[in-house]
């Protein structure tokens, strides 16, 4: 996975590549400045598809769909908007610490469940 530029929107601050599916790469990120040292998950467009309008406008729209979901077991989401430093599009939601999702079904998987 490639380096990713040290900040998104002038105040994230990209700590690590979680991973990439499709067009969105996936970040653990961290908030600069004030309220600093929160675990954060940045999600962005690829650089290379960021002037590709449909893959902007699906990203777009479900950063605000999640936007307006609030619930307990659903993580929050936090910002959005454009990287005009970084030439894409990015979102921003709580970090939860633990196995993903895709662990957790691939163990059941082998369990035969």
């Amino acid at each position: 996975m490639a380096n990713p530029p040290l900040r998104v929107a002038g105040k994230y601050r990209l700590l690590q590549q979680l991973t990439t599916t499709g067009p969105i790469e996936a970040y653990l990120a961290q908030l600069e400045g004030k309220g600093k040292g929160k675990a954060l998950l940045l999600r962005r467009v690829s650089p290379s598809l960021a002037q590709n309008k449909p893959t902007v406008a699906r990203f777009l729209d479900e950063a605000a769909l999640t936007a307006q979901l609030s619930h307990p077991g659903l993580v929050r989401a936090i910002d959005s908007g454009e990287d005009v430093e970084g030439g894409t599009y990015f979102a921003v939601y709580e970090y939860v610490f633990g196995e993903s999702l895709q662990a957790l079904l691939g163990a059941q998987k082998a369990r035969g469940k």
